[in-house]
């Protein structure tokens, strides 16, 4: 999975994810929902998607190590 988190004035203000996984339909349920959800909440720790769980997690995950490195 690679995650792009752009943030501007310590806002995060966009994030991209894509996957080469088989199993895309997850992982697109996931993006959809926990995304926005970063966004709107400014923060990596949101509820995941239901049935997506793995998906969500692994995008909550990567956000937060770009905020870590980004030191956000």
């Amino acid at each position: 999975m690679i995650v792009h988190v752009t943030i501007q004035d310590d806002r995060i203000t966009d994030i991209t994810a894509e996957t080469e996984e088989s199993d895309e339909t997850y992982f697109f349920d996931a993006k959809g929902v926990v995304i926005p959800s970063i966004i709107q909440n400014q923060s990596a720790d949101v509820d995941a998607c239901s049935g997506a769980t793995l998906s969500s997690n692994a995008i909550m995950t990567a956000v937060r190590a770009a905020l870590e490195s980004a030191r956000i």
